[in-house]
């Protein structure tokens, strides 16, 4: 509906277009960069209207096993920074690793998969980078469920993998 390609960057333009669009107030940005063998994190929230920064953190993580933990720190910061209440903080935060993985390079594999997926045709292209991810962490989830729909969206209903909920 905005006139972009599908695989069009989210530039800060774009994303306070979104942003403006679904009648949000706010969106958040995000960086990381390397500094040797540490990366920093930044986290941003932005004003839809006005492009004005609201609130802003940074943390240093020692190295990619720490990045996820790196983060943890710094979103209840920008949360408390936005006005959020320590209550709702504290019942709402789920620390990423348990949403997603410790693993940085399964995190990269899990995003260029889904990149790879939003391809015409593309779904079978998928299957080794699920694959590689579940192999650097054999708990990612999300990872394991990207693998299933690649398999049913190319006709391999047999292969999906299945879970039993205890």
């Amino acid at each position: 509906m905005m006139g972009q390609p599908r695989d069009a960057r989210l530039t800060p333009e774009i994303a306070r277009d979104v942003c403006q669009r679904s009648g949000s107030k706010a969106y958040l940005s995000g960086s990381i960069a390397s500094l040797g063998s540490q990366y920093v994190l930044g986290l941003k929230a932005v004003n839809c209207v006005t492009g004005e920064t609201l609130a802003e953190e940074q943390e240093r993580a020692s190295g990619k096993e720490q990045v996820l933990s790196a983060m943890d720190k710094a979103a209840p910061k920008l949360r408390t920074r936005l006005g959020e209440s320590l209550n709702t903080i504290q019942k709402f935060d789920t620390p990423l690793a348990q949403a997603t993985t410790p693993s940085l390079e399964a995190l990269q594999a899990l995003s260029l998969a889904r990149t790879v997926a939003s391809m015409e045709g593309a779904a079978a292209a998928t299957v080794p980078l699920f694959q590689r991810a579940i192999q650097l962490d054999p708990n990612f989830a999300m990872a394991y469920l990207g693998l299933g729909a690649s398999y049913v969206n190319h006709g391999e209903r047999t292969l999906a993998p299945s879970f039993e909920i205890e």
